[in-house]
């Protein structure tokens, strides 16, 4: 995560956070995300990170034609922020937005969201859909949309990707690569941005074009395939020591 790299961390846990500097320093093996956790782990904490990216397995591209939702999909975690998605399903009434929202450890405010979410007219809320499932959602979304203040590189992204869809994102854009490669958009946590950004997408379907330009990216590097043999070479470098 973001705040385990830049220092977020180690200020809100002083006594944690210098364990947690220590044991990273000699570590055999660190990994990141991205490479802007790694720089940031070398100047917070002075370990030395290899990066290696999250990976999934590329199945075929679905129609653009097909896709009829506006999608969320992670924790009712704090810093994910999923009010914000319903702010933003309040805005555009004529879109249907759907809400998988597992709850979260500790969450004591669970119930009090799913209400919320369920008095949106636009929104339908799902509590849980097991991990082997959840790609068929993906492949019915025009835009999946991240809410979070700060993460590392979500997985969802990657299955958003993978499945050919534009990423609308609140704050989250490691390595820059929503603006790189014309994935998505990055809204530098502005909410008014967010309601702009996804207007555009949904204007003249501008998601389909940058929907194909994330698969592209994801095949590019997130594919399974590759990921197993940076691992594997990993794996057998440990072993070689």
């Amino acid at each position: 995560h973001r705040d385990e790299c830049d220092g977020t961390y180690r200020r809100a846990h002083p006594m944690w956070g210098r364990a947690f500097a220590w044991a990273l320093r000699r570590a055999a093996v660190v990994l990141a995300q991205n490479e802007d956790d790694a720089r940031l782990l070398r100047r917070t904490v002075g370990a030395s990170a290899q990066v290696i990216r999250n990976a999934h397995p590329l199945g075929p591209l679905e129609p653009q034609a097909s896709r009829d939702i506006i999608l969320w999909a992670g924790r009712s975690a704090g810093f994910k922020r999923p009010r914000r998605f319903l702010d933003l399903a309040r805005r555009f009434p004529d879109e249907r937005f759907v809400m998988i929202c597992q709850r979260a450890t500790g969450d004591e405010r669970y119930e009090t969201l799913q209400d919320e979410a369920e008095a949106v007219g636009n929104v339908q809320f799902i509590p849980r859909v097991p991990f082997h499932e959840v790609e068929a959602y993906f492949r019915r979304a025009r835009v999946f949309v991240n809410t979070s203040d700060a993460e590392g590189f979500p997985n969802t992204f990657v299955q958003a990707a993978a499945a050919g869809v534009a990423i609308l994102s609140y704050a989250v854009n490691p390595d820059g690569f929503l603006t790189a490669f014309s994935c998505g958009i990055d809204c530098g946590g502005h909410f008014d941005r967010m309601v702009q950004g996804l207007r555009f997408l949904l204007d003249q379907d501008r998601y389909v074009e940058i929907g194909l330009n994330a698969r592209r990216y994801a095949e590019e590097h997130h594919d399974m395939a590759k990921g197993v043999e940076q691992y594997k070479a990993l794996f057998r470098g440990l072993a070689g020591r």
